[in-house]
């Protein structure tokens, strides 16, 4: 079984497979709806071409605050339904998408929920040390993707 977790994003989302320890960022161009569009077809893409046959979930991070941004909030809903679609065309079974709270991501992969970046990002080291195509230093937001879909295997093993 894996799991894909996500940092959402307008323009820079990350994607992340646990148990594999992969990860992506992708480069979101455009303006407007024209954004949205690209956001949409480029996750579509990547799960066609990136995800596992044991994929069982995905888990994208809740905008959060009191106010999140709206772009954010459509970006989030755009990879969720992006992810779906694509997942469609690969899989007999149905594709499971969950939001997660940045603190209960951070509690399950870290052991806090009140980690900070640099927690995150030390973390994601070790983790990525354990995969045999190493790699070099990844940004802050795959750093939370990695953490993200750690979190939701977790879950989904534990049974909760």
């Amino acid at each position: 079984m894996s799991v894909v977790g996500i940092d959402p994003s307008v323009d820079h989302p990350a994607l992340a497979i646990w148990p594999f320890r992969e990860t992506w960022q992708l480069k979101i161009e455009g303006q407007g709806s024209a954004r949205l569009d690209a956001l949409f077809c480029q996750i579509r893409g990547w799960c066609a071409a990136h995800a596992p046959n044991d994929l069982e979930a995905v888990f994208i991070e809740r905008p959060t605050g009191q106010f999140p941004s709206p772009a954010l909030v459509q970006a989030n809903g755009v990879i969720q339904v992006a992810m779906v679609r694509g997942a469609v065309a690969l899989f007999a079974h149905p594709l499971s998408v969950f939001e997660i709270s940045p603190g209960t991501w951070k509690k399950e992969a870290l052991g806090s929920g009140r980690a900070k970046k640099q927690d995150v990002l030390e973390w994601s080291e070790v983790e990525l040390s354990k995969n045999p195509r190493r790699y070099p230093r990844i940004s802050q937001d795959e750093a939370d993707a990695l953490a993200i879909a750690c979190a939701g295997y977790r879950y989904l093993t534990r049974g909760s």
